[in-house]
């Protein structure tokens, strides 16, 4: 089963008994902060993931420099965007209220979230685990420095709805598919050890190992359709 992982900004990334788990999220330029980061892991074609998603638009072909004030420094910063400009300008779609009817384990709670046409994918439900983390994994799994995640597809009303959904290298999914299953515990062990996203937040290595596995198995089905594996983040 998989253990499902959350972040909370107290001693040693724990979250004690009773409190909300939260997480300060950097959107494409935007820092912020949310109870809760609900993240998926696909296996699809682009076309499969387009034809899920009809509304979703395309990032640009190349970056584009935009600016954005640091929330912690107060200083105007430069940086890398994707998004198309009429993504950003769109307004974003009012959040329905619903009532959510707990039924079974809380991974098919996730699943349950997700849009209709992606709940047939292969996928791995996560919590807490956003694209910084996978780009940390994936250096140490494949031994190369880490590259930032690029975006697939752009929600209306773009990031500034707490959705991003990012691609990952096809080098990545082949070195994930590759990881034997004996070096899924050292793995673990060295993600937690190194400088970075899971030694900060406290992560134990049995749950860095129980990520590994989950996208171990994904890679294998992915590389064997000859398809891509896509990161689906809700915050």
């Amino acid at each position: 089963m998989l253990t499902l992982l959350s972040v909370y900004h107290g001693a040693a990334g724990r979250v004690p008994s009773g409190a909300a788990p939260t997480v300060d999220v950097l959107e494409r330029g935007t820092l912020r902060r949310a109870m809760a980061v609900y993240t998926t892991f696909f296996v699809a074609t682009r076309s499969e993931l387009e034809g899920a998603l009809p509304d979703w638009r395309r990032p640009l072909a190349s970056p584009v420099k935009r600016t954005r004030i640091n929330p912690l420094t107060k200083q105007l910063q430069v940086y890398d965007s994707w998004e198309p400009e009429e993504v950003r300008s769109e307004r974003i779609p009012a959040a329905k209220p619903r009532v959510v009817e707990m039924r079974g384990d809380y991974q098919t709670y996730l699943k349950e979230r997700l849009p209709v046409a992606l709940r047939t994918l292969p996928q791995l439900p996560t919590k807490g685990v956003l694209s910084p983390h996978v780009e940390q994994l994936l250096a140490v799994v494949a031994g190369r420095p880490e590259e930032r995640l690029l975006p697939a597809l752009f929600p209306p009303g773009g990031s500034a709805t707490g959705k991003t959904l990012d691609g990952l290298p096809s080098w990545g999914v082949d070195a994930l598919a590759a990881i034997g299953r004996h070096a899924i515990l050292s793995i673990g062990q060295r993600l937690v050890a190194n400088e970075g996203w899971f030694s900060d937040e406290g992560w134990p290595a049995d749950a860095c190992a129980t990520l590994l596995q989950g996208l171990n198995s994904l890679a294998a089905q992915a590389r064997d359709a000859k398809r891509g594996i896509y990161l689906l983040t809700e915050a």
